[in-house]
């Protein structure tokens, strides 16, 4: 992983991030199962939204899972998953910090990052779609990472490609996901609904508050 310092800029010097057309992966996981999946290689993990103190810009990945996991039990028990956003990177660079008057920093991004955040989702007829309110079903997270990157010095649109250390960290995740989750289907007043959610292998048979809530099941198709 590049230099761990992430240093401190402006918008002025660093110009907007600009990216466009995500690629986007959904999962819910086990807390063993997302350990598996950090392990496939180095990255540093980042909070994002709001101010922040400069010793809060960077979490370890042990602390990131244990609150997962504390969280994931208060989803089974029936209680809210509450979790914040946050970006994944194998390269300092592609962040920076921007100071404000109050002694805090923001965090902010120059270069192609992946960012993480928990999904949210109900049903419109046949389809799925993230939302937001009482009556959605909460799916572990969102991973999305850009495909399109505007130069802030050139100003052209260039393609995301393995000239950006964390294209090989998406294309990573996406690999080891196959092994860990499968692609669910779900069933909603007797008809088959496909997604491209997936869902961890540890957590097949456990039963889902909100599907359970809403009256959805998982489809399988020897039941019909």
């Amino acid at each position: 992983m590049s230099s761990s310092v992430i240093e401190k800029s402006t918008i002025l010097k660093e110009g907007p991030y600009q990216v466009s057309k995500f690629s986007k992966l959904f999962f819910l996981l086990s807390t063993n199962e997302l350990q598996d999946l950090f392990s496939i290689s180095s990255f540093s993990l980042h909070p994002l939204g709001g101010l922040l103190d400069q010793d809060q810009t960077t979490i370890s990945a042990s602390s990131f899972l244990d609150n997962y996991s504390k969280q994931l039990d208060f989803f089974f028990e029936e209680k809210p998953f509450r979790f914040s956003p946050y970006l994944f990177t194998k390269d300092y660079r592609a962040l920076y910090l921007m100071e404000t008057n109050s002694g805090k920093v923001l965090l902010k991004m120059k270069r192609p990052v992946l960012y993480l955040k928990p999904l949210f989702f109900s049903f419109c007829g046949d389809k799925v779609f993230p939302a937001l309110g009482k009556e959605t079903i909460f799916w572990g997270f969102s991973l999305s990472y850009p495909q399109i990157f505007q130069d802030p010095v050139t100003k052209q649109f260039v393609k995301v490609d393995k000239r950006f250390e964390n294209t090989e960290l998406f294309i990573d995740f996406r690999k080891k996901l196959r092994s860990l989750s499968s692609c669910i289907s779900f069933e909603k007043e007797r008809k088959k609904i496909a997604t491209n959610f997936r869902l961890g292998k540890e957590l097949r048979e456990k039963k889902h508050p909100d599907l359970n809530r809403l009256n959805v099941n998982f489809w399988r198709k020897d039941e019909y």
